[in-house]
C-alpha cells in the first residue's frame, strides 16, 4: 500500500513519502467554505449584505462588528435644534457604551449650507462613546430620519464556532482578517485574533494568534491573511473550529473586528477540469450585428472568428427575456423567467433561486463577479461571490469595459494557481451609444424616425461592437497567460439583442429575433471541439448545466440542460425553448411569451389570448404573421407556449405578473440615474 503523509513547512505543506519530503508541495483546494458551517443568524447576515471592505477590498465575512440598527426615540428639539434620543436596543444586542453612528454625508454637507458633489453619497460613519453607560445621544434636529445608530457588540462577544467539519491530513485553514475602516482614526483598542481546534473529546487547541492596532499601526490598515496547518494526525479527524477575539490592551474601548471568507484547504486528489472558469455578459449584444454569424455590413467581430475556431460557436442561441435582469438570472440560474419570476427590483431580499456562483463556490471555486451596476444590482446577484463589485459611474455611452475588464483581469491574476469562476459584465453597447448624435430612447419616445436617422444608430452600434471586440480580444489574450490557462473555461454570451426599427420598435422591447437572438461561444482546449458550429436551438438557460456538467457538480432544480451532447453530435431530446417580454412602450402591445424550435416560433400574449406563429425556414425575418391553427408544427408549439405561460400564472387562469421595471421601487439615486441613462424607465 503506497502511503503518503505530510511535512510542515511555515504555513505550506509538502508532501512526505516513504523516501522523504518532495520538493512539490500538493495543489490545496477548497473543501468547506466556514460561512456555511455557522449558524442560521450568521449565515442570515451574510445573505442580507454581510461584506465588508477594507483599504478597497471587499470581502464576505463570517461575523458582523455592528449590530443590526438600534431604533430612537427622541423629545422635542430645544432652541438650538438639538434633539435628546434615547437609544432603544434590541433585547438580544449586548449592552455596550459604544455605537456607531451613521449619517449621509450629502445630506450633513447641505445641513452646512455646502453642496455635495453628485457622486459622493457615502455615509458619514462616527464613533460615539456613552457616557456612564446611558443609552442616550444628542443629534441635530435635521438628521433625525437619517442618521442610523448601531450599537458594537464588545469585541469578546463576536467569537464564531463552526459545527462539525471532517478534517482530512495536510489541511491548511485560509483565514483573512482585519479591523473595519471606521476603527482606523477613533480612540479603539488594538485586537487580538485568534482560532482554536476543539477535538471531538472536547479538547481545545489554539493554532493561531495575531494582534493588529490600525489605530496607531499604518500598516495593519489592511486585510491580513492567516494560513493555518490543522494538526490532524493519520486518519481524517471530526472537529470544529473556533474564530476568536479579544482587547488587546486593559483601555477601556471598542474596535470593529471581522474574520473573511474563512476557507479550508485539502490536498487535491485529482486535478479538476476545468480549473479556471470565465463567463463574460455582452449587456445587448446581438448576433445580428456579429460578422461571425454573417451578419452587418463590416467586419465587426473579427477576434470572435479566432475564438470560433478555437472553440464551438451555437449559431441558434437565443435569449429568455428582453431585458438585463431577468435575462441574467436566467443566466446564472439555468431557470426560465417564468420559474425564477425575477423581473424588477422589487422585493429584493425574496430569492427562490440558487446561483452559479454559489454551486461553484461549494464545490472548491474562488468566485467573483464584475459588473456594471444598474440592473446587475448586488442585492440579487452578488449571493456566492466572494467578491462583488459593481461599477456605478454614470459614464458616456453607459458602459465602461475597459475598466471593469481590467478590474477582473487584475482579480484573476491575484488568484494565480487556484480554481476560480470569474463572471464579468459590460453595457459597452448598450444605448446610449457613444457615437451617435440623437440617442436611442429620444428617437424611441419621439415617434417613428426616419430611415436615415436610424441607420446612422445601427452604425454608431456596430462601431461600439466592434470596439468591444478588441477589448475582449486584450482579456481573453491576458487570461490565457496565466498559469493553467489550459484548463480554462470560457463562455461569452449576452443578455439579449438590440432592434432598430426591423419591426416598428428600437431598443429592446419586442420577441423578435433581432432581440432575442444572441451570441453564446464556449471554449475549452481539449474538451470542446474546435471549430465546430452548432445549429441547433439552445438557450441561455442551458450555460449554468453545461458548466456545471464539465465541473462534476450536479446540476439539480434546473431548466436548461448541458449541451455536451451537441458537442458530440448527438440530439438534446429537447425541441422547444421559451422567452418572454415585458410590455413594450407602445400603446396596444402587451407582454408576451414565445416558444420556438428549429422551423416555428409562436408567440401569445400575456393579457389576453392573441397569438400569432411564424415559418422560420420561409421567413426568417418574421415578416408574415400566421394562425396558430395554418400549419401543423405550429399547433404543438402553441400548445407548449400555453403551458410556459400558464407557470407564469403559477398553474392556472389568472391576471399576468407585473414584470416592469419601476425606478419608484429603487432607493439608490446613483443607480436611479443610471437605470434612467440605461433607457430603463417607468
Amino acid at each position: 500500500m503506497n502511503r503518503t503523509r505530510y511535512c510542515e513547512t511555515g504555513a505550506l505543506l509538502a508532501v512526505l513519502a516513504l523516501g522523504g519530503c518532495d520538493d512539490t508541495p500538493p495543489t490545496l483546494a477548497p473543501t468547506h467554505r466556514l460561512l456555511d458551517h455557522v449558524d442560521t443568524v450568521t449565515q442570515n447576515r451574510l445573505e442580507q449584505g454581510s461584506f465588508v471592505t477594507i483599504d478597497g477590498v471587499m470581502r464576505p465575512v463570517l461575523t458582523s462588528s455592528r449590530a443590526p440598527i438600534a431604533r430612537l426615540k427622541c423629545g422635542d428639539a430645544d432652541a438650538s435644534r438639538m434633539l435628546e434620543c434615547a437609544v432603544l436596543e434590541r433585547k438580544k444586542l449586548p449592552r455596550t457604551p459604544w455605537f456607531i453612528i451613521e449619517i449621509p454625508r450629502r445630506q450633513r454637507r447641505q445641513e452646512e449650507g455646502r453642496e455635495a458633489p453628485r457622486e459622493n453619497d457615502s455615509k458619514l460613519i462616527m464613533f460615539h462613546q456613552l457616557r456612564k453607560r446611558r443609552t442616550s445621544i444628542r443629534l441635530f434636529e435635521p438628521y433625525r430620519h437619517a442618521v442610523r445608530i448601531r450599537p458594537v457588540p464588545p469585541v469578546e462577544r463576536r467569537d464564531v464556532v463552526t459545527g462539525v467539519l471532517e478534517v482530512a491530513p495536510g489541511t491548511v485553514l485560509q483565514a483573512w482578517f482585519g479591523i473595519e475602516e471606521p476603527a482606523w482614526g477613533a480612540d479603539t483598542v488594538p485586537v487580538a485574533f485568534m482560532i482554536s481546534v476543539i477535538r471531538g473529546d472536547g479538547s481545545v487547541e489554539e493554532v493561531f494568534r495575531r494582534v493588529i492596532d490600525p489605530a496607531r499601526v499604518e500598516s495593519d490598515r489592511r486585510w491580513h491573511l492567516a494560513e493555518v496547518p490543522i494538526p490532524v494526525n493519520g486518519e481524517p479527524e471530526a472537529l470544529r473550529v473556533r474564530f476568536a477575539t479579544e482587547n488587546a490592551a486593559d483601555t477601556l474601548g471598542s474596535s470593529l473586528p471581522v474574520w473573511g471568507d474563512p476557507t479550508l484547504l485539502a490536498p487535491e486528489v485529482a486535478p479538476r477540469r476545468p480549473h479556471q472558469i470565465v463567463l463574460v455578459s455582452l449587456d445587448t449584444l446581438r448576433a445580428r450585428s456579429m460578422s461571425v454569424y454573417g451578419f452587418g455590413d463590416s467586419e465587426t467581430t473579427p477576434y470572435f472568428e479566432q475564438l470560433a475556431s478555437e472553440g464551438t460557436l451555437f449559431e441558434q442561441a437565443f435569449t429568455t427575456y428582453s431585458n438585463t435582469l431577468a435575462s441574467h438570472v436566467s443566466m446564472l440560474t439555468g431557470l426560465y423567467p417564468a420559474t425564477h419570476r425575477r423581473f424588477g427590483l422589487r422585493k429584493v431580499g425574496s430569492r427562490p433561486f440558487v446561483l452559479l456562483a454559489e454551486r461553484l463556490r461549494e464545490a472548491g471555486y474562488e468566485t467573483a463577479a464584475f459588473t456594471e451596476n444598474a440592473l446587475l444590482d448586488s442585492r440579487v446577484f452578488r449571493h456566492g461571490f466572494g467578491t462583488y463589485y459593481e461599477n456605478k459611474g454614470i459614464m458616456p455611452g453607459a458602459g465602461d469595459a475597459e475598466d471593469t475588464f481590467r478590474r477582473a483581469l487584475e482579480w484573476a491574476r491575484s488568484q494565480a494557481d487556484k480554481p476560480y469562476f470569474l463572471f464579468v459584465h459590460t453595457y459597452e453597447v448598450h444605448a446610449p451609444y457613444s457615437s451617435d448624435e440623437e440617442s436611442a430612447e429620444e428617437l424611441a419616445l419621439s415617434g417613428v424616425p426616419t430611415l436615415q436617422k436610424v441607420e446612422s444608430l445601427r452604425r454608431a452600434y456596430e462601431k461600439e461592437i466592434r470596439r468591444l471586440d478588441g477589448m475582449v480580444a486584450e482579456l481573453v489574450v491576458a487570461l490565457d497567460e496565466l498559469p493553467r490557462a489550459g484548463e480554462l473555461l470560457l463562455v461569452v454570451t449576452a443578455d439579449h439583442g438590440e432592434e432598430f426599427f426591423e419591426h416598428g420598435l428600437l431598443l429592446h422591447a419586442q420577441l423578435f429575433d433581432e432581440v432575442m437572438h444572441i451570441p453564446m461561444l464556449m471554449r475549452l482546449p481539449g474538451v470542446i471541439p474546435e471549430g465546430l458550429r452548432v445549429d441547433s436551438p439552445v438557450s441561455l438557460v442551458d450555460i449554468v448545466p453545461t458548466v456545471l456538467d464539465l465541473a462534476d457538480v450536479p446540476a439539480t432544480d434546473v431548466d436548461g440542460v448541458s449541451l455536451l451532447p451537441l458537442l458530440g453530435g448527438k440530439p438534446l431530446g429537447r425541441t422547444t425553448i421559451f422567452g418572454q417580454n415585458p410590455p413594450p412602450p407602445i400603446e396596444g402591445r402587451h407582454a408576451s411569451v414565445v416558444g420556438r424550435t428549429r422551423e416555428a416560433k409562436c408567440r401569445l400574449s400575456l393579457e389576453d389570448e392573441s397569438a400569432e406563429c411564424f415559418d422560420l425556414v420561409q421567413d426568417s425575418g418574421e415578416m408574415t404573421p400566421l394562425a396558430p391553427e395554418d400549419r401543423d408544427e405550429f399547433r404543438q408549439l402553441y400548445e407548449d407556449v400555453r403551458a410556459y405561460r400558464a407557470g407564469l400564472w403559477a398553474g392556472g387562469d389568472g391576471p399576468a405578473p407585473d414584470t416592469r421595471i419601476r425606478l419608484s421601487d429603487e432607493t439608490d439615486s446613483r443607480r436611479r440615474k443610471k437605470l434612467r441613462a440605461l433607457g430603463y424607465v417607468e
